[in-house]
């Protein structure tokens, strides 16, 4: 017996040490007033103003039992430690709709000790997996506070005064005394006592009869999943000088079987396609232990239908690619697990094209990510495998990432991570060259342009010149990468006539019929966006080409002709820039126009006398001997570079010719007059003629060009007289 006796008492005590417990608060604001009493932790937060806790311990069997009753209480503003007190009791389907109810009960002035009428309580229960809380009349978070009044009615029922540890105790002790037939006796109706007892501690302690719920919550809401600890109804009373309340939960505190286990999924799918799994799907690597999917969550780039038989259908985003995920929870009366589903959604790379621009002797470095910084990878992440193709030549696999290839005078190299690079390269252009990305699904090629740009350059060489009357065009050329944009000519004013001309392109144009001679500096400046811009000093030149005119003189033999400065200039149109005689000869001198040099001197045919033609114009006949009319031509130009030829009838590069011929003539009618010949076709030529006369009766000299030397004339014909008509000397002017 004594052997049975400590079974039953190791029994009891491993029992309640290895079985499941929960339990169950009811927190207590005696004055309704948040500002006193303390604040305290529970399963939904903290609590403000709370006077004291009640809390009902309750180990899961069949039948469930009351481990422990205590209650903590506010002093100070701290919340003391739990003490064993008041009274709890638990029954199996007694609560609102079969439910399970927990009672529990404590004197008012311990619980209340300052109510002022009404009551603020929070109902919590917990297990070690989780837990339920019921603080608003609706079990919302936020609602109308739960409340009772002081006023509730009911009736006490017996309360069993000792627990199962005490009759335990009162066994052990009637078992040692009286004889063995006593004791036997004494033992049979102790063990019916023992189990009335156990009924009654199974019991309720108060008539809720008429007595409704003063809170609501909804079922399956613990945090668990737990049924044990899942609340339904909270009631409160008052008898006298008690308090009591009921919390009923959703489950009949059988021991609970082990949770379900919820194992990671993971499946692929491909962009823009539906992805259905069959059943078991999800589950199919769960321990169920009874349990079923009773939630799950959307995932959020996808929609999702997912079913209690673990099979579901996944549609992607259109689009989307990357991973994508949802959970599920499997619930049983142990509680409940969640499980992890991913969906990887699979794509190929798509490259997209990369431009980069350098100038001549400028390297380029673009660091990672580089060319595959714009480009969509895919899922998995595409790798950088080759390059080549285009200015490289070859195909896009001709070169192995990390190595290099010459391009546009310098060395090119594309690494795997995206960043290229390419040594100072000396030809500007434009180059492209290939490179390939790729994973699992495919490969995609991108094209990369690099834009070698150089600066501009003034090709063209100036001066620019133009001769006055004559249309003409000087081009201005330019160089560069780009192609130039802009062409500007400043800091000028261009001679009248001329202007200037810029459309688009590389070139640009002076132009027009210039009316005026001069000499101008002007600045060019092209630009096409690479620095520096070019700059150039243009000279602009307009010349106006001489124009030499007939020069007639007369002399009688004898007498020298002496012609200053400007002399045969005098009536020639010297141009611009201004002429310069050069050259003379031809006619009676012999010869051509360019025999002689100005100064030079030279015989002047059957005349006998020594002509000398000077730079300035000026003319000496030394006394000349034989009358005749006799002739020679001289030669002025200037600078023409916009001409051409050599022909004397028309402009020579670089001079403007004129040519005169000096025409000497007997005279046999003393009236007459040398006869004045143009044989030059140039509109520069012009005609000089010496008129040498031989008569007695007196000189007659006359300029073709006017009455210039008629003073001489006069003179000669007053020495003609004082010599008594008698023949004059040769004289040449």
């Amino acid at each position: 017996m004594r052997r049975f006796v400590a079974f039953l008492v190791f029994f009891a005590c491993a029992a309640t040490a290895n079985a499941q417990s929960y339990t169950y608060s009811v927190y207590i604001d005696a004055d309704a007033n948040a500002a006193t009493g303390c604040s305290v932790s529970s399963p939904g937060g903290a609590l403000a103003g709370i006077e004291s806790v009640l809390a009902v311990t309750v180990t899961a069997g069949t039948p469930p039992t009351v481990n422990s009753v205590t209650r903590s209480s506010c002093s100070g503003g701290i919340l003391g430690a739990p003490v064993a007190e008041g009274t709890a009791a638990v029954s199996v389907g007694a609560g609102v709709g079969g439910t399970t109810s927990i009672e529990v009960s404590d004197a008012l002035l311990n619980v209340a000790p300052s109510s002022t009428g009404a009551l603020h309580v929070y109902a919590a229960a917990q297990s070690a997996g989780g837990s339920d809380i019921l603080f608003t009349t609706t079990g919302v978070a936020i609602g109308q506070a739960i409340v009772l009044q002081l006023a509730a009615p009911g009736s006490t029922v017996p309360t069993p005064l000792f627990g199962i540890p005490a009759l335990l105790l009162l066994v052990a002790g009637l078992l040692a005394f009286g004889s063995r037939a006593v004791r036997r006796r004494m033992l049979k109706r102790l063990m019916l006592g023992l189990v009335l007892l156990s009924g009654i501690a199974g019991a309720a302690i108060f008539n809720w009869n008429g007595i409704g719920p003063i809170a609501t919550d909804p079922p399956g809401d613990s945090t668990s999943g737990e049924s044990a600890i899942d609340l339904r109804y909270l009631l409160g009373a008052f008898n006298g000088s008690n308090v009591f309340f009921r919390l009923d939960v959703n489950s009949n505190l059988a021991p609970p079987p082990p949770k379900p286990v919820a194992v990671a999924d993971t499946y692929q799918d491909t962009i823009n396609t539906t992805l259905t799994v069959a059943a078991p799907g999800v589950l199919s690597n769960d321990t169920l232990n009874g349990g079923t999917i009773t939630s799950n969550t959307n995932p959020a780039h996808g929609t999702l239908a997912l079913n209690v038989n673990g099979g579901f259908v996944y549609t992607p985003t259109t689009g989307y690619t990357g991973q994508d995920s949802f959970t599920y929870t499997l619930t049983n009366a142990g509680g409940n697990s969640i499980g992890n589903v991913t969906i990887v959604i699979l794509n190929g790379p798509s490259a997209q094209p990369d431009s980069y621009t350098t100038i001549v002797g400028t390297a380029l470095n673009v660091s990672a990510p580089g060319v595959l910084a714009n480009d969509n990878l895919g899922n998995p992440t595409a790798t950088l495998s080759s390059f080549g193709g285009g200015s490289l030549g070859g195909a896009v696999t001709s070169h192995a990432v990390g190595t290099s290839a010459a391009l546009a005078g310098g060395t090119l190299t594309v690494n795997a991570n995206g960043s290229i690079s390419l040594t100072a390269p000396t030809t500007a252009g434009t180059y492209t060259f290939l490179y390939r990305i790729g994973n699992v699904q495919g490969t995609s090629d991108g094209t990369v342009t690099i834009q070698v740009n150089q600066a501009p350059t003034i090709t063209s060489v100036g001066p620019a010149n133009f001769s006055v009357g004559v249309n003409g065009t000087y081009t201005i050329t330019t160089s560069g990468t780009p192609t130039v944009t802009s062409i500007t000519l400043t800091g000028c004013t261009l001679p009248a006539g001329l202007s200037f001309t810029y459309t688009s392109g590389a070139t640009a144009t002076i132009s027009g019929t210039a009316t005026a001679g001069g000499t101008v500096s002007c600045t060019v400046t092209a630009s096409n966006g690479v620095s520096p811009n070019a700059t150039q000093t243009l000279v602009v030149n307009s010349t106006a080409g001489p124009v030499a005119n007939p020069d007639s003189y007369s002399t009688t033999v004898g007498t020298a002709l002496n012609v200053s400065a400007p002399g045969v200039l005098g009536n020639d149109n010297l141009g611009s820039p201004t002429a310069t005689m050069s050259s003379f000869g031809g006619g009676s001198l012999g010869g051509s126009v360019t025999t002689n040099a100005p100064g030079a001197s030279v015989a002047l045919g059957a005349s006998g006398g020594t002509l000398t033609l000077n730079a300035n114009g000026s003319i000496n006949l030394t006394t000349p001997t034989t009358a005749g009319t006799y002739t020679f031509q001289y030669r002025i130009g200037n600078h023409d570079p916009g001409q051409s030829g050599t022909d004397d009838h028309q402009r020579g590069p670089g001079e403007l010719l004129g040519r005169h011929e000096r025409n000497l003539q007997h005279h046999h009618d003393r009236h007459a007059y040398g006869q004045l010949d143009h044989v030059d076709r140039l509109r520069a030529a012009g005609w000089l003629e010496f008129h040498l006369h031989q008569r007695r009766e007196r000189d007659h000299l006359r300029h073709r060009d006017g009455d210039r030397h008629s003073g001489l004339h006069r003179d000669r014909e007053q020495r003609h007289r004082a010599a008594g008509g008698a023949e004059a000397g040769g004289q040449g002017q």
